[in-house]
């Protein structure tokens, strides 16, 4: 028998779109999407707090460490090359020297040069030669002094930085290096001289910044990692896909930039023959000559590999890589021998 009993209330309603949205909230906050987002808020705000201090805490202490090993590696390796850090520094009122008696390091006042001193040493560094440190071991306090008034007024205040003021350690002069005797270049199997093409210069800025980008993809990885997740929480999977894979895109495409504008900006400053270098292969290793004189030098044991490309050869160390166009050699079966006898294993692509 159905049931025909009469209703206790009946009456006409309607609904309009005010009414209908805050239904739709107070439904949202009962079984919806709502009902959790006190949960995601909170979880977001925790991935935001760890972000920031991973992020701090990579910047404040990663990078300082990454820096110091690049250096470590850098000074072992020029060691290996031959390189001596023993020499004559002469101050002039335009120029600082450093001779090591088979290089001259020149740091020009007027060449945008830079000064930093701290309480351990004094830095004179400038864009197109190599840094000249004075430690405060070797310096005696009337020699700072003498650097000091000779240094500060040829370079503008704006690129002095004095963190702190240098105490000298020394209570008299190193004896000076003796250069006397002729020191025996060692021979040189292989002679190339380069003479880069502007297009070849920024292509090469470009690899180098493609390099140091994979050499930071961890980082890089964990950072849009943590991005991801937080966003994947608010919005979805598909929005923290997308979102990790973006922060990688547009870091990539910043260091690109980057490259090929600081390799613009060294070209409009370059000197006609800043782009002539001359190489050469010894049985102690690789020296890359500059046309201002100064020698930066690779011991083999300090090469990890060469790689003989289409249009290039190159030779890669743990941090740098030296690019050789092919137009350049002349002879490239003695450079095969050289390499193969110094190199092992050789690999070709």
């Amino acid at each position: 028998m159905a049931y025909t009993a009469a209703p206790r209330i009946s009456l006409p309603l309607t609904m309009t779109e005010e009414e209908y949205t805050q239904a739709a909230l107070f439904v949202s906050c009962r079984c919806g999407m709502l009902r959790s987002l006190p949960l995601v808020v909170a979880l977001a705000m925790l991935l935001m707090v760890l972000f920031i201090g991973v992020t701090g805490s990579l910047l404040l202490f990663g990078i300082p460490t990454y820096i110091r090993r690049s250096a470590g590696r850098a000074y072992d390796q020029s060691l290996m090359g031959g390189y001596d850090y023993f020499g004559m520094v002469r101050v002039y009122p335009d120029r600082i020297e450093k001779d090591n008696g088979s290089t001259v390091s020149v740091v020009r006042f007027a060449d945008n040069a830079g000064y930093i001193e701290t309480s351990d040493m004094m830095i004179l560094l400038s864009s197109s030669s190599r840094a000249i440190v004075l430690p405060a071991r070797c310096m005696t306090g009337a020699d700072a002094d003498m650097v000091r008034r000779v240094v500060l007024p040829g370079i503008p205040i704006v690129r002095q930085r004095l963190l702190d003021r240098m105490v000298p350690r020394a209570s008299r002069r190193m004896s000076p290096p003796d250069f006397s005797e002729e020191r025996t270049a060692p021979e040189e199997l292989v002679v190339i001289s380069l003479e880069y093409q502007p297009a070849e210069f920024t292509k090469m800025m470009s690899d180098s910044a493609l390099r140091g980008y994979t050499r930071m993809l961890p980082l890089y990885s964990g950072l849009a990692l943590l991005s991801a997740i937080m966003f994947g929480l608010l919005s979805g999977l598909g929005v923290g896909i997308l979102v990790f894979l973006g922060i990688l895109g547009v870091l990539l495409l910043l260091n690109m930039m980057s490259a090929r504008s600081r390799a613009a900006m060294a070209l409009q400053r370059m000197p006609y023959d800043g782009m002539k270098l001359r190489l050469s292969l010894t049985e102690q290793g690789i020296v890359l000559r500059a046309a201002n004189g100064e020698d930066t030098r690779f011991g083999w044991n300090a090469i990890r590999r060469a790689v003989e490309r289409p249009d290039c050869v190159e030779f890669y160390t743990t941090n740098s890589f030296i690019r050789v166009p092919k137009r350049c050699i002349e002879d490239m079966e003695q450079l095969r021998r050289v390499v193969d006898a110094h190199i092992h294993p050789k690999t070709s692509a």
